[in-house]
């Protein structure tokens, strides 16, 4: 389970930006912090604001919730989900590495160094 902001819908297809937290879920519903060191060095860096780690904590504390109990999506048939084989693989359009970024409207609260000229906004 990636932790990530909201996507934004661009003119070639979505934006967003990884939490760095994530949730490996198994098969059987069992689950595992993945990147958690990576997180707290990312407060510590001054590259997430501490309310943006308390938002993160608890949405993933909410997943967690949805895991244990079984919840939508984890247990409510999209477990047994494949893609159809006989779909196209997606081609990505020509201007995929020149789109200007849809950036998030909190990212200056959510990353105190944002605004950071020397810093890129991809964080």
């Amino acid at each position: 389970m990636n932790l990530e902001e909201p996507f934004r819908r661009t003119s070639i297809g979505f934006d967003t930006n990884d939490h760095t937290l994530d949730i490996v879920v198994t098969r059987d519903l069992r689950w595992s912090w993945k990147d958690e060191q990576l997180l707290q060095e990312q407060e510590r860096d001054g590259n997430y604001s501490a309310g943006l780690i308390e938002e993160i904590r608890r949405e993933a504390a909410a997943v967690i919730a949805l895991i244990e109990s079984r919840g939508a999506p984890f247990a409510n048939g999209w477990e047994k989900w494949q893609a159809n084989p006989a779909w196209p693989t997606p081609v990505l359009p020509p201007n995929w590495n020149s789109e200007p970024g849809a950036l998030w409207d909190r990212r200056l609260w959510a990353y105190p160094r944002a605004g950071d000229p020397s810093r890129s906004e991809s964080g």
